[in-house]
């Protein structure tokens, strides 16, 4: 991603309408200044983790038809000697509210997916990195699949 930077503004809008299509959502848009917050941030990941991203923000948005630079969980640059707590992102409560069990699921999902992929798939390697047991993280995975079905 980070070599793909003028690309962001484009997989952005196309990763709403996808989502919002697959939600039957209706169209939300990210105005030039959230844009502009997104390239300037540091994608360490790929593609997913933008996706992953823009599907958080439209969860937090609610009923709002724009998303808002805060609705995008960018967390700052951290030293990986900060507790996890620390690198948790501020999510803001929507005046409309919030599903929450979707939107930790989401979350949930987010992170496992984060660390599969940096771990190439390996489910002892991510559960270590999550700091949990592998029969853990496993059934984490079932769950999060039965309630994506």
């Amino acid at each position: 991603m980070r070599e793909r930077l003028p690309d962001i503004p484009l997989l952005v809008h196309h990763f709403i309408e996808k989502i919002c299509r697959q939600e039957d959502l209706p169209l939300k848009t990210a105005p030039q200044e959230t844009l502009e917050r997104l390239c300037r941030h540091d994608w360490p990941g790929n593609v997913r983790q933008l996706e992953n991203t823009v599907e958080m923000a439209i969860a937090l948005s609610g009923d709002r038809k724009t998303l808002l630079a805060g609705d995008f969980a960018l967390p700052a640059a951290a030293s990986s000697r900060k507790p996890a707590a620390a690198l948790a992102p501020v999510i803001m409560l929507p005046e409309s509210g919030l599903d929450f069990e979707a939107t930790v699921s989401r979350i949930e999902r987010s992170i496992l997916d984060q660390a599969l992929e940096r771990t190439r798939g390996n489910k002892k390697q991510a559960a270590d990195m999550l700091r949990l047991k592998r029969t853990t993280l496993a059934a984490k995975l079932r769950t999060l699949e039965a309630i994506a079905v």
